[in-house]
């Protein structure tokens, strides 16, 4: 089933294990790969090995490297749903008194890998509205967003040439030039494009439709789409949304019965987004999530950035 061409040889073991637990129960194609056995494989050897995130990730850079975008967006999924958990607890120690701490987290059973997105969306949901209970709404969009502090921003290292010699237009127009040139590259190639497939279309519809652009002194942010190339086919609002969202937790919920999760949540990724100006600009910024797709009847992620007052 699997090509082990596409791996060196040591990663070998692993995929020969999951194609024949695959083989158990009858997959016989990368095509006929369910979210169910991807979750049984990771549950059956989650008790017997103690990297079962390692597990994950090779399947994963094995996916990525046969671009089977189904199996990269399963596997990329488990691998670190558990410890957005585990630090967005630690950070909420930091944040709040004790004993509101212990009221939403302590002798809780936190997530782990293995569990199914619903789970996840409903432990969430339930985190959120204890949270709610007790702190202010600013206190939660300030915990999840600090919970993207501390990830790498040194692939943006030269943003801040750019702002110096081109100022905040030239920035974003370089910003977004480099966004299509790497979806272009991607389909010249043949590849996933962060996982998912590109197309002409898609490529066509973010020149028409740029991500980022300035308005007075605010930098307006739009996320791009998690699966692009289904998003802009789609006609079913909830898939839709669902299409555009990147993170696999609060996506799933937008499919169950009580909707999308706050918005607040969404300050996550305003946080990580944001890291690329600040990368440009030296120096931390505030800002703001607009709107999500976690919103009934929105199809996009816009988020507000505050340009500097000293900088024009």
């Amino acid at each position: 089933m699997f090509d082990y061409r596409l791996v060196n040889s040591e990663r070998v073991g692993i995929l020969e294990d999951f194609q024949a637990f695959l083989a158990e129960r009858n997959v016989k194609r990368e095509g006929d790969i369910t979210k169910e056995n991807i979750r049984d494989y990771i549950i059956a050897r989650r008790e017997q090995s103690k990297d079962i995130k390692n597990i994950i990730n090779i399947i994963h850079e094995y996916s990525i490297a046969a671009k089977n975008g189904f199996l990269a967006s399963e596997t990329g999924s488990h691998l670190d749903s558990d410890w957005h958990y585990k630090k967005i607890s630690q950070i909420a120690k930091a944040e709040l008194d004790e004993e509101v701490w212990q009221q939403v987290f302590d002798n809780v059973q936190m997530p782990k890998i293995g569990w199914t997105l619903d789970e996840f969306a409903n432990f969430t949901r339930q985190m959120y509205e204890n949270l709610s209970k007790t702190v202010t709404q600013e206190q939660i969009e300030k915990i999840v967003h600090n919970h993207a502090h501390g990830s790498d921003s040194s692939h943006y290292s030269e943003l801040s040439d750019v702002l110096k010699n081109q100022g905040i237009d030239g920035l974003l127009k370089h910003m977004n030039e480099g966004f299509i040139k790497s979806m272009e590259a991607s389909r010249d190639k043949g590849e996933l494009w962060w996982g998912s497939e590109v197309d002409d279309d898609v490529i066509s519809f973010f020149k028409e439709n740029p991500l980022m652009c300035r308005d007075g002194n605010k930098i307006i942010n739009k996320k791009n789409f998690y699966v692009p190339k289904r998003y802009l086919k789609e006609t079913d609002d909830k898939l839709k949304r669902y299409y555009a969202c990147h993170c696999s937790i609060k996506r799933q919920s937008i499919l169950q019965d009580e909707g999308g999760l706050s918005h607040s949540l969404c300050y996550c990724c305003l946080g990580y987004d944001k890291k690329q100006f600040e990368a440009a600009f030296g120096r931390e910024l505030t800002g703001r999530v607009l709107h999500t797709v976690m919103d009934e009847g929105c199809f996009e992620c816009v988020f507000e950035v505050d340009i500097p007052d000293e900088i024009s």
